[in-house]
């Protein structure tokens, strides 16, 4: 059960200040999660969250602030009553609820990979989705398509143009399932918690990289458990690393390549978004 939050979620004007150097490529080489396909994929342009397993003003909250944060980077967001692409689901029983989910819809998770252009982290990664108790899990679907994020039909891809260093493809972030453990997500401010979820809902996020050596608010649960102020919500670190995502070509040719950019755009304080960024 959340705690009590006053207020409400407010945008504020967010600015983002150059991180240090000699940290940022580890960082991000660390904390970045690809598919199978070895990508870091991101959401084109729109999410949709949902929540359920939360009263009406909690889910309410926790998807104003997704909102916030996602506007801060280039996002934007579906109107009432869209199609969620990002689930996220309050559980009194995590374990239980995400073993029954995957057993039940295995299809929903992406466990037959890379049919039809799907992409996870793989099968081990999903086996760990479920069998490690964590206070929030997650699980990113992705799919492939052409660089000019048209579907791809069966083994087609219209190529409009050949490049020896951007690809015809790219991969988009499908849909994503957050379970969050009301029991073992207690005892810390609510506005973090959303802004957690937000964080790992934007970003494929290593779930196992301990990040305790930058200021992050994926450090919630660790300060937490060593008894330390957690941050209040996404830190300045946080929303370089997103902005460098989102700004970042998603046509590179590969991981290490687009995970350079991240870096760059992180190095020089995560710029602005780039609105003509597909």
């Amino acid at each position: 059960v959340p705690p009590e939050q006053t207020g409400a979620a407010e945008v504020e004007d967010v600015t983002v200040t150059a991180a240090p150097i000699d940290k940022i490529e580890d960082f991000v080489g660390d904390v970045s999660a690809p598919t199978l396909n070895g990508k870091l994929p991101r959401w084109d342009r729109k999410i949709c969250p949902g929540v359920l397993g939360l009263k009406g003003k909690y889910a309410q909250f926790m998807l104003d602030r997704m909102a916030a944060i996602a506007f801060a980077v280039g996002l934007d967001v579906g109107e009432p009553g869209c199609r969620p692409n990002i689930l996220i689901f309050v559980a009194s029983d995590s374990d239980a609820f995400a073993a029954d989910a995957v057993k039940r819809y295995p299809g929903v998770f992406g466990k037959y990979n890379m049919e039809d252009h799907v992409y996870t982290r793989g099968r081990k990664a999903l086996a760990e989705f479920v069998s490690t108790p964590r206070p929030v899990r997650w699980w990113h679907i992705s799919r492939l398509v052409g660089a000019d994020g048209q579907p791809i039909q069966g083994q087609n891809l219209r190529v409009r143009d050949a490049s020896r260093i951007r690809s015809n493809v790219r991969t988009d972030f499908a849909k994503l399932i957050v379970v969050v453990d009301a029991k073992r997500a207690g005892g810390v401010p609510f506005q973090s918690l959303a802004d957690y979820v937000a964080m790992i809902s934007l970003a494929q996020i290593n779930p196992d990289y301990d990040v305790t050596a930058v200021p992050s608010i994926l450090n919630l649960f660790v300060d937490r458990d060593a008894k330390r102020t957690p941050e209040s919500g996404v830190t300045n670190w946080d929303l370089a690393y997103l902005r460098g995502l989102y700004t970042a070509n998603p046509d590179t040719l590969n991981t290490g390549g687009q995970k350079k950019r991240i870096a760059d755009r992180m190095k020089k304080g995560g710029g602005e978004p780039d609105p003509n960024a597909k």
